[in-house]
Parts: structure tokens; sequence; C-alpha cells
């Protein structure tokens, strides 16, 4: 089937009724975050496929999310960007040992990344699908200010229905663009030697600085105010913060590989 991406097609300009849509900016409510949004998406009734596409995705992330996501392991597609420095090797363990086995997108460059944030659940009637800016993380969840739409769609019409389908072949059609740089996990997917190989981050070994930029001299989150936003409260759990691996390199006793994973293939390049 052949789908029409035009302006209007995609903002629901027609003759029927327009999707039920609305509009997500985190950091305003406490009460109204993409957590929120994407627990009422999992807990679709009857829900027959799941579609779920991020950049990152951390351990804290799937902690949060597990207990929807376990009910309904076996409907999920799960695609989640590598070598980033952030999808970490305890996110994705911890998915494995709850039988969940995500497809990883390795770009095999450190120009481009795997970046889409996209949540889809469907069953036979109805689609609920969120589009925006928030990743597998707490952060993108519920403490960062992020923006997504967020759409309910009814599948019994013939534009929702291509809506939703021509999203489950775009990611369809880019992996059969570029089928080496998908990772299919499984139950035996060693993690381990992704760690080695700069595809994932480890959270015990990682750390974060905010760097400062200068005015006159003055450092400027020291002039600046921290933003006031409204979020919900989280747990805060205590983690080890060393150096990181730099994503794509191997260190070894004779010094240091470069992973030659080829470069995904992209139309515009």
């Amino acid at each position: 089937m052949v789908f029409d991406y035009r302006v209007n097609h995609l903002q629901y300009t027609r003759k029927g009724k327009m999707a039920k849509t609305k509009f997500i900016l985190q950091g305003l409510d406490e009460n109204y975050d993409h957590y929120a949004n994407v627990e009422q998406l999992l807990k679709l009734k009857d829900l027959k496929t799941c579609l779920i596409s991020v950049a990152y995705i951390n351990l804290a992330g799937v902690d949060l999310l597990l207990p929807l996501l376990k009910p309904i392991s076996e409907k999920i597609q799960l695609y989640i960007g590598v070598r980033n420095e952030i999808t970490s090797k305890q996110a994705l363990e911890k998915l494995r040992d709850n039988e969940i086995y995500p497809i990883c997108v390795d770009t095999g460059t450190s120009d481009f990344i795997f970046h889409p944030k996209i949540y889809l659940s469907c069953n036979d009637q109805k689609a609920e699908l969120i589009v925006g800016s928030a990743n597998f993380t707490p952060g993108g969840l519920i403490k960062n200010i992020e923006a997504s739409t967020v759409m309910s769609l009814d599948l019994n019409d013939k534009d929702d229905q291509e809506l939703v389908e021509s999203i489950l072949k775009s990611f369809s059609d880019l992996e059969t663009m570029s089928p080496t740089n998908f990772i299919r996990t499984s139950a035996t997917t060693d993690y381990e030697e992704y760690l080695k190989l700069g595809i994932l981050a480890n959270e015990q070994k990682r750390r974060f600085s905010s760097p400062k930029a200068f005015i006159d001299g003055t450092a400027l989150r020291d002039v600046v105010s921290k933003m006031t936003i409204k979020t919900r409260k989280l747990k805060k759990k205590k983690t080890t913060r060393h150096s990181i691996t730099p994503p794509g390199v191997i260190e070894t006793t004779d010094g240091i590989e470069i992973n030659s994973l080829p470069i995904m293939n992209l139309a515009w390049k």
C-alpha cells in the first residue's frame, strides 16, 4: 500500500470526523505528564499490538514502566537507540530478566543516531498514539520539559487506519533497508559484549556534568536561577559516577580497536 504523507493528510483535513487530539507540555502540571499518557496507552483494553520507539532507555525508566509492560510483553515491538552513551546494559538486562527483548538500532556511526520517540497501541477498533520528545527514562516521562501530541484513533476510519499502518510499515521498511543495524535481542544476547563494543553504556560508570557557559567571566548557571516546573516526585536512587568508555571504542591490553559495524543506510545519504 502507498501512503500519502502530504501535509493535509497528516493534519487530518478531511470530510470525516477529526481524530481526538491533545497536546502535552510536560512541566506545567504534575498530574499531566508523559507517564500518565503512556500508562493509559499501555492499558488499552484488548490490546493487540504495541510499538514503542525511543532513542534512550535507562534502568530507572525500565523500573518505571515495567509493571505496565510485563502483562503485554508478547505484544510489544520495542525499538531502542544504542551507541549513544545513554542506553545502558543494566536497562536491557532488566528487560531480558522479564522476558522483554527489544530491537536495538545501532547506526554504526556517531554522526547520527536513532532518535524517534513514538508510543503506539492498537486493538481491533481503536489506537492510541503519542509522538513527541519523550524517551524511556524518568526525565523523558516525568522530570524534563517535554512535548508531544497524543491522538486517539478510530481504526474504522480509513485515514486513521492508514496512519497506523504507515507507522508500522515505516519501521519495517527502515529495518529492511539496513538489516545489519537492527539487533534483535533474545534471552541469550550477550550485553556484556555490547558494553565492550561501546554499543551500550554502563550506568555504574557514568558521569554527567553540566557544562558551564560564561558571561564576562561569570558562570551562567551561577547567575540564572533554576527554572520552576511542576512534576511528580520520584524517589532518588544513589549511583556511582565514573568515566565511561566512548561509544564505538573497545579498550584492549594492546591498545584501542574501533568497532567496524557498517554505517546505517539512509535514503537521504
